[in-house]
């Protein structure tokens, strides 16, 4: 297998370049995905039942959300000309089906001759616009969506048409955009599930960029840290180029768009195709300069002795990609099963093109290790000498960090919130304006289904639906809530029948029918309820307090709506997307642990057939355990969000951390089988492997930590907690597993 690398390099290397011809062809055709939807847990019973009800109801997915502050609480002629204005403007775009707000809504006045129907916002005179601000206020069951209580807030809801496609959506978004650019005198936020998803997308394709550049940069100067000579960066820069022309080729030929997750990508090609290639180049560096093999011998006994290991160590980093496999949410699915991909592939070039480059750099210097840096590992070398003198007392220092930890993963938190967006962006702006002004950025849904034979606008149900609205508008915790009730009420109001206070009593049969002939003569079919009345919906916005709270006061509503209900042929539900989210990030965190109990035991499995000994096995398991055990602690003790996209960083962080111990130790039996004591092939494994993986390590954790700049909360959470796994691995690597070994395991192996 060896020499046929070698010997059809030349082959090798034109079928790469003729496939990264293509690839580039198609490179410029990728697009992104960051529908909100990817991160639904498809397989709930909550999924299943939102999308039943979603084929009854109107989607509520297209309804984009305009707000506009007004700071001093008064509707000056100049505020209302504006809004008047902009509502018209965004109404004339193509694809916009409605757009509705205070300023051309209508409220019913009992006079004389009968009930009339007046605007709460009078433009009869252009220079002196009047605002009807008694009748709004007492209407605001009705006017709480369109305005805030104190008036410094107004809201236009603009309906596009929800048949149209990406493209158009996106012209409609910018559109928007370019609008609320010329209305510089007033302060216009905006909010909804779509425009949610394209400001997202933004911020990715920003994300992708920037951290793809940082990475670029530390790279070079690490290799430039490491290596004597600069031609030493020619094979990392042409290998990791290499992968992501090939791999985003191939997306764009599988008409796979890249996820949310995407900007992870250049990190991980960084860390299986670098590490890769510095444990080569060092361990052929050393066969050419120091044990002066021939180019030909020196390439066959590298990819002899690392390339296996290599092998070994690429496939348990994509074993822990692809058990993501496991995730509720979509998102996660697809980002595992890519980079899982990516990490096989980065392999398989780095084996393709090691060969050719190493035959290329006849030179025997070519990737010398540089001066400081031998410096450096002989300092830690030494060090790690004088530690393995004193091994009660390293040993001590672990158990009582793995204590410490223990408690610190007692209290990592879950409490997470619904958004995490970069407070450098526009979308943060947003969504504190709505967090604030609207009663909250999250949606509160209810959604109430008759059983069979009954439907919900039978008066005695219509009078429970009446009463749950009540119970639930005067919570505090639920504003703006609307619901089908709010349509009787002001059919009712229009046809000038008593007031709201008196809506029960009001109820029957002939009034039913009066009120739904009122408003169904507006809208057949609604966001709220279904044409057969048998799908009630009551909505309400929240504020973003945190998932576990939501989760308990979830839990007490529909405690209180058991009462409520009693024996009625009613059944009530939580349901919408933000719920559906939250049960994802729930079921991730819950299936974070099953994939990690998975990946532990697959891996010991493959490293008892590669070892085999069961020592070697345990002692590989226990090494990389402390390092999660210890960056879990960290996490609970910085009381970081655990959110469901971060929970892949204890799964990804053990893999790739295992992979310098499986060098390490893979160079130790190594050793073994060749006579060595135990002893010697321990001092020998630290010498040749250790400084490789000393390499390998700054390159681990300076490209995870280079994540630290970014605005995603979830990059930054996982590069800042694998990079300190990675810390922590390479501490228990160099110290912790020399004394085991000498003085554990010593019988054993």
């Amino acid at each position: 297998m060896i020499n046929t690398l070698i010997k059809y390099r030349l082959v090798f290397i034109i079928i790469i370049i003729g496939l990264l011809i293509f690839s580039l062809g198609k490179v410029s055709s990728i697009k992104i995905n960051t529908d909100v939807s990817q991160f639904f847990p498809t397989d709930d019973p909550d999924y299943t039942f939102y999308e039943n009800v979603n084929t009854k109801l109107q989607k509520d997915e297209y309804l984009v959300l305009v707000g506009i502050q007004n700071k001093d609480s008064t509707f000056s002629n100049a505020l209302l000309n504006n809004i008047r204005s902009l509502s018209n403007t965004i109404k004339n775009l193509e694809y916009v089906k409605q757009v509705t707000g205070v300023h051309n809504s209508k409220y019913i006045e009992k006079t004389l001759f009968g009930s009339m129907e007046l605007p709460y916002v009078d433009y009869s005179d252009i220079n002196n616009i009047k605002f009807n601000k008694v009748r709004a206020l007492k209407n605001f069951d009705t006017t709480q969506n369109f305005m805030s209580k104190n008036l410094e807030a107004l809201f236009i809801w603009v309906e596009i048409e929800d048949i149209i496609n990406n493209e158009q959506l996106d012209s409609v978004m910018r559109a928007i955009e370019v609008i609320k650019k010329d209305y510089k005198e007033i302060a216009i936020y905006t909010w909804g599930r779509k425009y949610i998803d394209k400001s997202f997308e933004k911020i990715l394709i920003q994300e992708i960029g920037k951290l793809g550049l940082w990475i670029f940069i530390f790279m070079c100067i690490a290799l430039l840290l490491i290596f004597k000579n600069p031609l030493a960066l020619v094979l990392p820069l042409i290998l990791i180029t290499s992968v992501i022309i090939l791999f985003v080729g191939g997306m764009v030929m599988f008409d796979r768009p890249l996820g949310t997750m995407s900007n992870l990508f250049p990190t991980i090609i960084l860390i299986v195709g670098i590490s890769d290639i510095i444990h080569m180049c060092i361990k052929f560096n050393m066969e050419t300069s120091i044990n002066q093999k021939s180019v030909h011998e020196a390439t066959v006994l590298t990819l002899k002795e690392i390339g296996w290991t290599t092998f070994i160590t690429s496939f348990t980093t994509a074993l822990g990609f692809f058990i993501l496999i496991i995730s509720p949410m979509k998102a996660m699915r697809d980002f595992g099963m890519e980079s899982a991909i990516v990490v096989l592939l980065t392999y398989v070039l780095t084996i393709l093109l090691v060969p050719t480059f190493f035959n290329l750099f006849k030179t025997k210097n070519v990737f010398a290790v540089r001066a400081i840096y031998h410096i450096i590992w002989e300092f830690l070398l030494e060090k790690i000498d004088r530690l393995k003198l004193k091994p009660k007392k390293v040993i001590l220092f672990y158990f009582v960090l793995i204590v410490i930890s223990l408690f610190g993963m007692r209290t990592i938190n879950t409490n997470t919130h619904q958004y995490s967006i970069p407070e450098n962006s526009e979308l943060f702006t947003d969504y504190q304006f709505f967090e604030t002004n609207f009663g909250g950025s999250r949606t509160f849904e209810l959604v109430l289904t008759s059983e069979q034979g009954h439907q919900l606008n039978n008066v005695e149900l219509l009078k429970l639906s009446n009463t749950i609205h009540d119970y639930l508008s005067k919570d505090k915790k639920v504003n703006t809530l609307k619901s089908p009730i709010t349509y009787y009420r002001a059919a009712l109001g229009y046809l000038g029948l008593d007031d709201d206070s008196s809506f029960a009593s009001i109820l029957n049969e002939r009034n039913v029918k009066k009120a739904e002939k009122e408003f169904l003569s507006k809208a057949n079919n609604t966001f709220l309820f279904d044409t057969d009345r048998t799908v009630f919906k009551f909505s309400g916005q929240i504020n973003d307090i945190g998932r576990d709270d939501i989760k308990s006061f979830n839990q007490e509503v529909m405690k209180d709506l058991e009462l409520i209900i009693g024996t009625a042929p009613v059944n009530a539900r939580i349901s919408g997307l933000d719920h559906l989210i939250d049960r994802a990030h729930h079921l991730s965190i819950q299936k974070m642990v099953v994939g990690l109990i998975m990946i532990i035991m697959v891996v010991a499995l493959i490293l008892g057939l590669i070892f085999r000994s069961l020592s070697l096995t345990v002692l590989t398991l226990i090494l990389n355990i402390i390092p999660l055990i210890i960056s879990a602690g960290i996490l609970g003790f910085t009381n970081l969000e655990l959110r469901g996209e971060i929970t892949l960083i204890f799964t990804v962080g053990f893999v790739i951390a295992i992979d310098d111990t499986i060098h390490l130790l893979s160079k130790f039996q190594f050793e073994r089988k060749k006579g060595a004591d135990i002893k010697e092939a321990i001092d020998k494994a630290l010498i040749e492997s250790g400084k490789a993986i000393l390499a390998t390590s700054i390159i681990l954790i300076g490209g995870f930590f280079v994540l630290l700049i970014s605005n995603s909360y979830e990059i930054f959470t996982l590069g800042l907690i694998v990079g300190i796994m990675c810390i922590v691995t390479l501490t228990v690597d160099l110290v912790l597993a020399p004394i085991l070994i000498l003085n554990w395991f010593k019988k054993y192996i």
